[in-house]
């Protein structure tokens, strides 16, 4: 084999190995604490805040805080929207509620808002999701999970919340769940969506951890 053909197939091999490598493992980072917003016996939905890690904060901060003040102003927090987040929709904002195993994601969300805390980038928005809760609910499970594994999520010590739950106990465990499956393509690029609830040609199947919630009405 010539010298040139072998350096020809190890910028190949090469190639590949970066490819692969960029798009299997995760660039960004974030933990996650949700608050569950009840009135009376019904969920309303839930907030959702996201901690980012120092390299994505760093990026938003030069990119939308124009006036280098530390804060966002009402429309640097719009053009954050616009530009750095209402591309999750695509993505189902990572966000996934399964209930008597159906898998549910939201179209859309509300509230949308950006701060800095202890100089790390919060996203803070409102997830709907209506839940009359007349007797008590076991296995509502809630999952925050990048399908395309560009974001790597985590739970926090205490991940949740409540907001006005006088009349609910809430009690949950965090759990990967074997039986409900996540798939995706490993060689995928962070454009590329598949179905998650369905097994497919050269997909894997990941188990995410679940936050899974007892509901009890007073």
């Amino acid at each position: 084999m010539s010298n040139t053909l072998k350096k020809i197939l190890f910028c190949l091999l090469l190639a590949l190995i970066i490819t692969v490598s960029a798009f299997s493992h995760p660039h960004l980072f974030l933990d996650c604490e949700i608050f569950l917003n009840f009135k009376d016996k019904e969920l309303q939905g839930f907030w959702l805040e996201w901690s980012f890690d120092k390299v994505f904060t760093a990026m938003i901060i030069n990119d939308y805080d124009i006036n280098s003040d530390g804060t966002f102003s009402e429309a640097e927090i719009h053009d954050v929207h616009d530009n750095a987040f209402i591309n999750l929709e695509n993505y189902h904002y990572f966000t996934f509620v399964t209930m008597k195993e159906k898998r549910w994601s939201p179209k859309s969300v509300s509230n949308f808002t950006c701060y800095l805390k202890d100089t790390i980038l919060v996203y803070r928005f409102f997830v709907s999701y209506s839940l009359e809760i007349k007797d008590k609910i076991e296995n509502f499970r809630l999952t925050i999970f990048d399908e395309t594994y560009f974001t790597a999520v985590a739970y926090g010590e205490k991940p949740l919340h409540t907001i006005h739950a006088d009349r609910i106990k809430v009690s949950y465990t965090i759990s990967e769940n074997k039986d409900n499956p996540y798939y995706y393509d490993p060689y995928g690029g962070v454009n590329d969506v598949v179905d998650s609830s369905k097994p497919g040609p050269g997909l894997l199947a990941a188990y995410p951890e679940e936050l899974i919630i007892t509901l009890t009405p007073d």
